[in-house]
């Protein structure tokens, strides 16, 4: 009787479910439910009770999953192994839903599972607090990670993935690209145009990669992608290719020059194994090779 005086604290209502004959008593409910529920459930076994409930007040998404989780063998294959277990749904109310928790605590007879207590509790509030909060969570981790002129990756938190695929073991290609003089464009042009190329350079970057590959405004004018699977040096070109002709695609309304790019790649791993520092030394001694060129310029390091 504690467990069910402690339970009558925190849920609405209670149940005891004979495990062995299926037969469910109310052990007790709140005075708003039981106006609404417990004439028509002393009247009904728990197959028909289960069945009422779910068909009139659970939302209708929810439904199968609910009457999957309450069968008396899945409850009783459950509580043979934990001595409880519990789970959230949604109910129905006017204009929605609420979130609702169902907990089943077994009740053992002489070692043996015997029947179990079935507690209910509205848990709308705590379920809506917590996801409110884990969205707060996740849109300041993207705000943290996200570079804010050009909306990808910072280096910190581009650097973090990028260090963990190298260090995954996974093949790959790490690029470094630079815009060829940058300072120059600042200096004669002005920060806004030096602004306005980099963000139509990250764009570039964008439509030149796949979802799955990391992109990152490295630091000023540098950026960096790493991709898993970059096959060989002709696919590092051909990938190179539709960069360039992207860049070639950009057009500034007050930079009266073309805008170009220097590139460096290295596969990695190189041997049997390659650290972050290692992947980024080689690309970055290729793209300050690159530099060296006139126009957009790839070297494979």
């Amino acid at each position: 009787m504690e467990v069910i005086n402690a339970l009558a604290n925190d849920y609405t209502s209670l149940f005891y479910l004979d495990l062995k004959t299926g037969e469910v008593f109310i052990y007790n409910m709140n005075a708003n439910v039981s106006k609404k529920y417990e004439e028509k459930f002393k009247s009904l076994d728990y197959e028909e009770a289960k069945s009422v409930y779910a068909e009139r007040d659970i939302w209708p998404e929810d439904r199968a999953e609910y009457l999957r989780k309450m069968d008396l063998d899945y409850l009783r294959d459950k509580l043979i192994r934990s001595r409880d277990f519990s789970f959230i749904y949604r109910m129905q109310v006017p204009g929605g839903y609420e979130y609702c928790e169902v907990k089943l605590i077994r009740i053992l007879k002489e070692g043996e599972l015997s029947a179990a207590v079935i507690a209910y509790a509205n848990v709308d509030k705590r379920v809506r607090s917590d996801r409110e909060q884990m969205k707060q969570l996740q849109a300041a981790l993207h705000y943290a990670e996200t570079d804010a002129l050009t909306g990808i990756l910072n280096r910190g938190g581009g650097e973090i993935k990028a260090r963990q695929m190298i260090s995954s073991g996974a093949k790959g290609v790490f690029f470094m690209i630079d815009i060829d003089g940058f300072k120059r464009i600042n200096d004669t042009y002005g920060h806004q145009i030096g602004d306005k190329a980099l963000i139509e350079v990250a764009s570039a970057l964008k439509y030149s990669t796949q979802p799955g590959d990391i992109v990152m405004r490295f630091g000023g004018d540098e950026f960096s992608v790493c991709m898993r699977d970059g096959a060989d040096a002709d696919g590092i070109r051909a990938l190179c290719e539709k960069l360039f002709g992207e860049i070639d695609k950009i057009k500034i309304t007050g930079l009266g020059e073309k805008l170009c790019i220097s590139v460096g790649a290295t596969l990695f791993p190189s041997g049997s194994f390659d650290s972050f520092e290692q992947v980024y030394s080689r690309a970055d001694s290729a793209m300050y090779l690159s530099k060296k060129q006139v126009g957009n310029y790839l070297t494979i390091g």
